[in-house]
């Protein structure tokens, strides 16, 4: 639900060409022999967006601190392939290095915004025609066997006209899940796991379509954001959802901007979805600049000065179990 996340597209153009390496194409050896696991109850994530060179270095130390077993972190296609086809993956080599160095699972979130078929610095579009999907698949064929640790949720609320424009599509989405994740499952790790797409919500219809689509069968977890569900309620939408999927189900994102409120927002969601065995993802590590998606840009654990906000203290409680 959130707007700011692949707001690199909207910037992207001075931030490609930071950070070196140019183009790389060689394969990066696997950080680990394999995905660390952590799955038990109070299983906590955070957001982050990696739009500049020094933020991996920046974030590292505060997701380690806020006690999280996974990061979700986008991965705007936009910030590694430029326009002329020259690709810089420096950036995302050290995040994943480093998460994964750490014991923190990094949840990549697949690139919307092929600067070549959807035009460089538009926006969001969505992968639609066959070209367009044909273009998706090659640079996550190449993305997954660069980063066979990673876990990979396909797109980010594809109910969602912002993120699936011009309008949503439950069967548009599951052709694009039925083309894209047998390449990632082909490349990535036993222990690796394949996400759909965090839902805005539980729409129960919308989902069963794509998992119907052959999505169900192609997918780890089922993702949802439970934005607009009471916690109260968390769990009669969750076994609503069960009775469409045997999958398990994942929280990958659910946030709030209020800060009198937050503490209370995530240790009351993140104690409902712990209830039912479900990983949680706060969105998000840091508070961002207002802009004209998001004017209030307060989501975070941190301020944009690095400073810890009290609901990074609701977070680490939830992380160790104390909540």
């Amino acid at each position: 639900m959130k707007r700011r996340l692949f707001l690199a597209t909207l910037g992207s153009a001075a931030v490609v060409g930071c950070g070196g390496g140019g183009a790389t194409g060689s394969l990066l050896p696997a950080a680990g022999s394999s995905a660390p696991a952590r799955l038990s109850f109070h299983q906590l994530g955070v957001q982050i967006h990696p739009y500049a060179p020094d933020e991996p270095s920046t974030d590292l130390p505060l997701i380690i601190a806020s006690g999280a077993t996974y990061c979700r972190c986008d991965f705007a296609w936009d910030m590694i392939e430029d326009p002329a086809g020259t690709f810089d993956w420096s950036l995302y080599d050290t995040i994943y290095n480093n998460l994964l160095n750490n014991n923190i699972i990094p949840i990549f979130l697949t690139g919307i915004g092929n600067p070549e078929a959807y035009g460089f610095g538009t926006g969001i579009s969505a992968p639609i025609t066959q070209q367009q999907i044909s273009e998706y698949v090659t640079f996550h064929q190449t993305a997954s066997q660069r980063y066979p640790n990673a876990w990979w949720e396909i797109c980010n609320e594809p109910n969602e006209e912002y993120f699936w424009p011009p309008s949503p599509d439950a069967s548009q989405y599951a052709t694009l899940v039925n083309a894209v994740a047998p390449v990632i499952r082909a490349n990535i790790a036993s222990t690796s796991k394949i996400l759909s797409a965090g839902t805005s919500g539980i729409p129960l219809s919308f989902i069963q379509e794509f998992l119907e689509g052959g999505v169900d069968a192609l997918v780890d977890y089922v993702a949802f954001h439970p934005y607009g569900i009471d916690p109260s309620s968390l769990a009669a939408n969750v076994n609503s959802l069960k009775a469409i999927t045997t999958k398990p189900l994942f929280c990958s994102e659910y946030g709030s901007y209020d800060t009198s409120t937050q503490s209370t927002d995530l240790t009351q969601m993140a104690n409902a979805c712990a209830e039912l065995n479900i990983p949680f993802v706060w969105y998000e590590l840091l508070d961002g600049e207002p802009n004209e998606i998001d004017p209030v840009n307060t989501f975070g654990l941190y301020t944009m000065e690095l400073a810890p906000k009290p609901v990074l203290t609701a977070a680490q409680n939830f992380a160790s179990g104390n909540t």
